[in-house]
């Protein structure tokens, strides 16, 4: 598959993570927001998407273009548990393919998948 010049772009399901995040921020529910990118040196427009929806902070992942071809949502589900650990947060909102792998192979409580958008803060206690 050639994606030479190919925009890599943010897909709907992280969007919708990523708007939900805003509106936690806005409710006081949650006081910083940070995006994280897999993949290749291309992911960056993905993290400059997020930081233009309301995202504090954007963390880029770099993968080597070969590596990225083969990787799978539990790689990068491997990842983000490193990096919630390591940062120490406390509620992680996840796309479609991810948040399944993070349900079926990582077993931890810091994740909180929202599968839905939930119209009261109480609702996150």
């Amino acid at each position: 598959m050639v994606t030479d010049g190919v925009k890599h772009s943010m897909n709907p399901f992280d969007e919708i993570a990523v708007e939900e995040a805003v509106r936690l921020r806005e409710k006081n529910v949650a006081s910083e927001i940070i995006a994280v990118s897999c993949g290749p040196t291309q992911c960056q427009e993905t993290l400059r998407t997020a930081l233009a929806m309301g995202v504090d902070k954007a963390i880029h992942v770099d993968v080597p273009a070969a590596q990225y071809e083969t990787m799978q949502p539990l790689h990068v589900a491997k990842c983000l548990a490193k990096l919630a650990g390591d940062l120490k947060v406390d509620v992680v909102i996840l796309g479609k393919q991810v948040k399944l792998a993070l349900l079926t192979k990582i077993q931890s409580s810091m994740f909180t998948c929202v599968a839905r958008t939930l119209t009261n803060a109480t609702e996150y206690k």
